[in-house]
């Protein structure tokens, strides 16, 4: 099965000319202006939308005929069918659009250390952040100052050239690990072996979880 529904889908919107193509086709049934079809024999074409149609009483003539035709109910139930079935395909065929406010542009886990943390914020492109601790999500808008010094400091060339994990020759259970993904880049490290080039990041992190537990 898989992706074959929206196969399907995605031909019926190439075969009416793409997204504009089937918007004009939905218009052309809201307006009555006939049964919809391809460049075929029977079909006459609509020179202000640009598309083919069937004229559903092709012996009549006159101005103005075409836009007073009425709708039926039975159209009505075709056009919320049609509405319907095409909000997949479209989704699907790249006609609707979908904004980028939710995607995580910086994902951190801080857990361990005696006080036992396990902390995990993320912060997204729009501004917002979620941090969840203690079995407890709460979301917020950070410090637009204090986001704007995180994006600088993933951006930067030190932290692009930091390795995939940093850890201490002799290992603690009171150490504090973090996790960094930020840049399309994921970096580890834990007390002991952090970089200078990530500590400037996680405390700038730490006190944005700090922040969110204010009162």
């Amino acid at each position: 099965m898989g992706n074959a529904p929206y196969a399907g889908m995605m031909e019926t919107v190439a075969a009416w000319g793409g997204c504009a193509g089937l918007y004009t086709a939905i218009a052309s049934l809201l307006h009555g202006r006939g049964e919809i079809c391809g460049a075929g024999a029977g079909c006459k074409r609509d020179l202000r939308v640009g598309r083919f149609y069937r004229e559903e009483h092709p012996g009549r003539t006159g101005p103005g005929v075409r836009e007073a035709q009425t709708v039926t109910a039975m159209k009505c139930i075709h056009i919320a069918i049609l509405l319907l079935c095409l909000a997949a395909s479209l989704l699907a065929a790249g006609c609707v659009s979908e904004g980028d406010d939710d995607v995580a542009v910086v994902e951190y886990n801080r857990t361990g250390g005696i006080a036992g943390f396990d902390d995990r914020l993320v912060i997204y492109e729009n501004g917002t952040a979620t941090v969840s601790r203690d079995g407890t999500v709460t979301t917020f808008s950070p410090d637009p100052q204090a986001l704007a010094r995180v994006r600088a400091i993933v951006a930067s060339e030190a932290f692009q050239s930091l390795e995939e994990s940093y850890l201490p020759q002799q290992q603690g259970y009171d150490l504090i690990s973090y996790e960094v993904t930020a840049g399309g880049k994921g970096v580890r490290a834990e007390d002991g072996a952090v970089p200078a080039a990530l500590e400037p990041l996680i405390t700038e992190l730490n006190e944005i979880i700090r922040e969110s537990t204010a009162p």
